[in-house]
């Protein structure tokens, strides 16, 4: 008998993410943050712990994830209607190459090593720096390239 509302529980558990995932919209899937991550790493922990723990109802599961989701969509919201906290929250672009020069402040800051620019600069088919024009940092980890 347990087994079957551990079963009900993670169907349960599934219905509830795929409706999040509906509701978050297509954008948000392509243009994942470092914070959209995280919050999808915590829901499906949060799913993931109560379908196994015998003590929490299914029903507990779509209160858990409702409250969860309701504080990522106020954040989501905040951001957008704050620039000042939104910029905090998601993160904000920046300037990482100025004519083939690396900012070497922005670098040490994003905490990354002249290895891995060189490797977004590839990615982004630029194979010697002094090619490039403006590298922009985005918020997402990703790097934008603008050639000479």
């Amino acid at each position: 008998m347990a087994y079957v509302f551990m079963i009900i529980k993670i169907i349960s558990g599934f219905i509830s993410l795929l409706v999040i995932i509906r509701l978050m919209g297509k954008k948000e899937l392509a243009e994942a943050s470092p914070l959209d991550i995280v919050y999808s790493v915590a829901l499906g922990d949060l799913v993931g712990d109560a379908a196994y723990d015998p003590a929490v109802k299914f029903y507990d599961i779509f209160i858990a994830v409702g409250v969860w989701s309701l504080l990522i969509y106020s954040t989501d919201l905040v951001s957008r209607k704050v620039p000042f906290l939104g910029r905090r929250i998601k993160g904000e672009s920046e300037l990482l190459i100025h004519n083939g020069q690396i900012m070497k402040k922005v670098m040490r800051k994003n905490r990354l090593s002249e290895h891995e620019v060189e490797n977004l600069l590839r990615q982004n088919g630029a194979f010697h720096l002094e090619d490039v024009k403006v590298g922009i940092l985005e918020a997402n980890g990703k790097l934008s390239v603008l050639k000479e």
